[in-house]
């Protein structure tokens, strides 16, 4: 914006404020000295809830025979409610809509996970992470000794071990393993 079109925008704001100004001030406006607080009638949520969880419970009947039951409030098909099944004793979350649905791979089945999008279950839950080995450093550098001892080169060390040549070459160096070219 130009300061030519802010300078008119500014002015065109003043006087629209003096006209607001003019227009208030003819009229006499008396605002009282107290307003009573706005109070509303309290709301049972309770009963607010009751007829939506009755329906939904009996949606949860139809589908599992009664062993799920919601333990959390209904309030449409894409809140993630909180379950409880009877017969594994499994507390679960899920969204109502899922979990009523025709689709049976997002469906409570006891002692399974969900499935995929595709509609395959998984066939175990994994808890489990793999655990990098204890003693990572030891045993690369036990490998390092058992290839050195087994005349590898320090090339061959150097790619089975993932690891520049340059330190590999420095250590053999070092140890009097191998001469210092003359050239370099």
């Amino acid at each position: 914006m130009g300061k030519r079109n802010k300078k008119k925008l500014k002015q065109r704001k003043k006087r629209q404020l003096k006209k607001a100004i003019k227009q208030v001030a003819g009229k006499s406006v008396q605002i009282p000295d107290y307003l009573p607080p706005v109070v509303e009638p309290p709301v049972n949520t309770e009963e607010r809830y009751k007829a939506k969880d009755k329906s939904f419970q009996d949606n949860l009947d139809q589908v599992y025979g009664g062993t799920v039951n919601a333990l959390t409030h209904y309030v449409n098909n894409h809140c993630s409610m909180t379950y409880k099944c009877n017969s594994c004793g499994l507390v679960f979350f899920g969204k109502a809509g899922h979990i009523i649905s025709d689709k049976v791979h997002q469906r409570h089945e006891c002692g399974m996970p969900y499935g995929t999008v595709e509609g395959e279950r998984f066939a175990t839950v994994s808890s489990k992470h793999k655990r990098k080995g204890k003693n990572l450093s030891k045993q690369r550098e036990q490998q390092f000794f058992d290839m050195l001892w087994n005349d590898y080169t320090p090339q061959e060390i150097a790619s089975k071990l993932k690891v520049n040549p340059n330190i590999i070459k420095e250590y053999f160096i070092k140890e009097g393993l191998i001469e210092v070219e003359s050239g370099q």
